[in-house]
């Protein structure tokens, strides 16, 4: 092997490291690791052992309809027991600062917000879906999918 197929290999090799080092999603049995995120206000929010319901959104649209489902249960989903994680990381700055954190501090509630794409890139999603995780002690009893309210509302725990 001469030394620029060994350079284009090592180069091929390099390059596919980012992706062989990312973890696999989150199942069902597994440890959540801990999360360190900020909530809208900027405050740190850590997801943990207290956590019991995990909605994690990676999309304008799914996080539009859980902001909604949370605003009109607010009173019986409180953080950290339910906490709504939102995966802004594709939302260039000027239009998270201008446009999105205003909105989101009128919220009655916590929002997790995740920054850079790493920080949740362990949590299970789905095109067009939140993600519903039921946690117990830190570990994942179980995951669901939700495309918009009615489907949202059961896996809250709560009737419409």
């Amino acid at each position: 092997m001469n030394l620029a197929t060994y350079r284009r290999l090592l180069l091929s090799a390099l390059l596919c490291l980012p992706v062989m080092l990312q973890a696999a999603p989150l199942a069902k049995g597994s440890t959540l690791p801990p999360i360190t995120l900020e909530d809208q206000h900027g405050t740190p929010y850590i997801l943990g052992p207290d956590t019991r319901l995990l909605v994690f959104t990676s999309e304008k649209a799914t996080s539009a309809f859980v902001n909604e489902a949370f605003k009109g249960e607010q009173a019986r989903l409180k953080a950290p027991q339910v906490i709504h994680v939102s995966d802004i990381s594709a939302m260039p700055g000027v239009i998270t600062r201008m446009f999105a954190l205003p909105k989101l501090r009128d919220l009655p509630f916590t929002v997790a917000l995740a920054y850079k794409e790493m920080s949740v890139a362990d949590l299970p999603r789905q095109a067009g879906a939140a993600t519903v995780m039921r946690l117990q002690n830190g570990r994942v009893e179980s995951i669901a999918y939700a495309r918009n309210t009615q489907d949202l509302y059961p896996l809250l725990g709560l009737a419409r």
